[in-house]
């Protein structure tokens, strides 16, 4: 009767820990030039996007607009392995953008997500009578360059291990009593 009882304690604990596996393998934004947050005070022809497994390439879309509506990105993503690159006009005002994306993990998973970031550099001349129309093989990068923080969509550890103890503190219990009972 102990025999089983740990047994179905045991099974019982990876039945809690076993199903927050796959939600943690799709794939998710590792990394973005300019960062969520960040001040750019230089010039950008550039958003790049670095996820942590490989991301497909077919419906990948990255979009830049500022706070009119106006956007700033060349209609076509270049998806190479982990990252996405997105030309951008070099001739956009300094004011806050939004960078949105949507791209489809290898698994079919799709991942959506948006962030912002101000950029700062005087306007010149030529920004006044710029258009917004990049050409898409532009993929030299400027700007700053830092790492976002992935998602928070996932479970986190800690939790994990209270569910963990939880489930090993309920077997401990359910020995005792078993015990207690054949006495």
């Amino acid at each position: 009767m102990v025999g089983r009882t740990v047994v179905v304690a045991l099974l019982a604990a990876l039945a809690v820990v076993v199903p927050l596996g796959p939600a943690r393998a799709h794939s998710q934004l590792d990394s973005s030039i300019p960062a969520a947050g960040a001040t750019v005070d230089s010039p950008l022809t550039m958003i790049e996007l670095t996820f942590n497994q490989q991301i497909g390439t077919a419906f990948a879309t990255v979009g830049l607009t500022d706070s009119s509506g106006t956007s700033w990105a060349a209609q076509v993503s270049k998806v190479e392995g982990k990252t996405m690159r997105v030309a951008v006009s070099p001739t956009m005002p300094p004011q806050q953008y939004t960078v949105a994306y949507r791209v489809v993990s290898d698994d079919g998973h799709p991942i959506t997500g948006s962030y912002d970031f101000t950029y700062t550099a005087p306007p010149t001349a030529s920004s006044a009578a710029a258009t917004p129309n990049v050409p898409a093989d532009a993929v030299a990068a400027s700007g700053e360059s830092s790492a976002t923080p992935s998602s928070p969509s996932e479970l986190p550890w800690p939790l994990i291990g209270i569910l963990g103890a939880l489930v090993i503190g309920g077997a401990v219990v359910t020995l005792r009593a078993g015990k207690r009972s054949k006495r």
